[in-house]
């Protein structure tokens, strides 16, 4: 239409902006070419938690500074500013709004957005809808990058727990093991597992490796690495028999080391983590300890993790899982102490 050949007073735009890449740019661009004055608004990081491959997403104040860094490379009078945006519809109570730009795959926020303009009695503003940027017939999305970095990060994260579990072998003195580490990992590769998955594991490897060496000695850490790869390696929602599948999973495993001390040790280990509160060895309460650690982070990696939980048990109805989770969450808060060391 004739009008995108001309400056408009005041144009938005939104998006996340993780990855700030061509399309991005290009996008920005048409926005600051077209609009003498342009809000930008940034999402927030709590709304992102059920993104794809969200824990690769940079941070907000990462994202407006990738924006903010672009933006100043345009004319000096040009007139802007980078706002949070926590939904679709944020900007549209704007009255003096002129221009609206999304792209092809922001329709429904676009349709979103005019709707709340009407029921906020404000007259809806021009839309410049963009084409999404594609170079040799693929797609430039941020989704995608993120696919490919997340594909990367699982790699170093699998080799990460190949190496802490053949170093845990080697101070056992169970090197000679010949099982294939990497089946027993495909386990953690099972679609249906949000949460119980490698991140899982290959968090509470790094939580077990920040322990000063007074607190655990070499053979004492190596117990809790092996324990700790094998303790969800089969995980079904609301079955009470995941921790002995599991464990049965090991000792099948290992068994030309059970007459080794260790062996047991392990064993009880992996068991242990059905009851945290009724455990009362320090290996036992280290290793729920690590495995509880979620519920000390920050809200929004707390937030991650239930949305996480969510999705595994996906086949219950939300009056139902929040039910269920009530009374686990209370069952917690109830104890008289979560961190046990």
């Amino acid at each position: 239409d004739s009008y995108f050949f001309k400056q408009m007073p005041l144009a938005c735009i939104g998006g996340t902006f993780d990855y700030l890449h061509f399309g991005h740019k290009i996008i920005l661009s048409m926005a600051l070419f077209i609009g003498i004055e342009v809000v930008i608004g940034v999402t927030v990081d709590y709304i992102l938690v059920s993104k794809t491959n969200k824990e690769v997403i940079a941070d907000q104040e990462s994202r407006r500074r990738s924006v903010e860094d672009f933006v100043s490379l345009f004319s000096s009078n040009q007139k802007y500013k980078v706002i949070y945006i926590d939904s679709a519809v944020s900007c549209s109570e704007i009255e003096n709004l002129d221009l609206l730009i999304g792209t092809e795959e922001s329709n429904k926020g676009i349709v979103m957005f005019q709707e709340n303009r009407k029921k906020l009695k404000i007259e809806k503003c021009n839309t410049l809808i963009l084409p999404v940027l594609s170079i040799n017939d693929k797609k430039m999305s941020s989704t995608i990058i993120r696919q490919e970095l997340t594909l990367m990060t699982e790699v170093d994260k699998m080799i990460k727990i190949i190496e802490s579990f053949k170093k845990a072998l080697s101070i056992l003195g169970w090197q000679e093991y010949s099982f294939n580490i990497s089946k027993v990992l495909q386990h953690y590769s099972i679609k249906s597992k949000y949460y119980h998955n490698l991140n899982h594991i290959h968090y509470m490897i790094i939580e077990l490796e920040k322990l000063r060496d007074d607190f655990l000695n070499g053979k004492n850490k190596s117990c809790l690495c092996i324990a700790i790869i094998y303790h969800d390696l089969i995980y079904v929602p609301m079955s009470d028999q995941n921790e002995s599948l599991s464990s049965e999973m090991f000792k099948t495993s290992f068994d030309e080391f059970k007459d080794c001390p260790e062996f047991d040790l392990i064993n009880s280990l992996i068991l242990c983590t059905k009851n945290p509160s009724t455990c009362t060895g320090v290996l036992e309460k280290t290793i729920n300890d690590i495995d509880w650690k979620v519920f000390f982070e920050n809200p929004e990696q707390y937030r991650l993790y239930a949305v996480q939980i969510r999705k595994e048990y996906g086949f219950l109805t939300d009056m139902d899982f929040n039910q269920k989770r009530k009374i686990f969450l209370n069952d917690c808060v109830n104890q008289s102490h979560i961190v046990n060391n």
